[in-house]
């Protein structure tokens, strides 16, 4: 019986090692995941700053239309000046003049905001266009050097399940079932735990001097009340 302990304790140091490799390979796919995501908020910023150049240039190109109107409007009222004859009529036409000229004063403002704005639409567009333009081969060599580790981790991965499956071959059928049933749980995570002064290793659980005599005898699996795992006797949780 303590062979089966033995056996399946090295199951467990296999499946952790397992897990590392795995492991490895989930960050090397983050490294793809980021590039992607990178690119996906690029070309979404990239959408809406064209959409957004072409409403700022609509609308410039409407404030310099208006703008002509308000010049034309201007010089109209400039040439009526001197025609008119009442100092009420005067008053009232440079009253109006002036304020033509205070709406092309705010329209030539509005209209210098918004080329500054453009250029500045202009400069990030660029800066987004050339971020996609040369994430393309990035991604492309993220992809080969991931692929390449992949393959590498994949194949520790597949030596180390044909070390797993030949050992949880070789144990009583009944004990293999009951290693799957509790590794249902806890792969990756410890399926088997020792007895520490009275306590389980992992989840801290009392455990009573009958238990404690079960599980150095050895002649059958004990499991911890408060999480299920697998108990190894001391001596070979210690290796003695």
């Amino acid at each position: 019986m303590i062979e089966v302990f033995r056996s399946l304790k090295e199951v467990m140091a296999l499946e952790n090692k397992i897990k590392r490799h795995m492991d490895v390979i989930d960050e090397e796919k983050k490294r793809i995941s980021f590039i992607e995501n990178q690119r996906k908020l690029k070309q979404d910023k990239l959408e809406e700053q064209n959409k957004l150049t072409s409403s700022v240039r609509a609308k410039s190109t409407s404030d310099e239309n208006e703008l002509e109107k308000i010049d034309s409007q201007i010089e109209r009222v400039k040439q009526r000046i001197p025609l008119l004859k009442t100092d009420t009529q005067i008053k009232a036409t440079e009253q109006e003049a002036a304020s033509l000229d205070e709406k092309k004063d705010q329209l030539e403002t509005t209209l210098l905001e918004e080329i500054e704005q453009l250029e500045q639409l202009s400069d990030s567009i660029k800066e987004h266009e050339n971020f996609l333009k040369g994430s393309i081969q990035t991604l492309a060599d993220i992809n080969k050097e991931v692929d390449e580790k992949t393959a590498k981790e994949n194949k520790e991965i597949n030596n180390l399940q044909t070390r797993v499956s030949a050992l949880l071959e070789d144990i009583p059928l009944q004990y293999r079932n009951k290693y799957h049933d509790v590794n249902k749980r806890y792969l990756f995570n410890n399926p088997l735990t020792s007895e520490e002064n009275g306590i389980c290793e992992i989840c801290q659980m009392q455990i009573t001097s009958l238990q404690h005599m079960a599980i150095e005898k050895m002649a059958t699996f004990e499991a911890c009340s408060g999480c299920n795992r697998i108990f190894l006797p001391h001596k070979v949780a210690h290796n003695l």
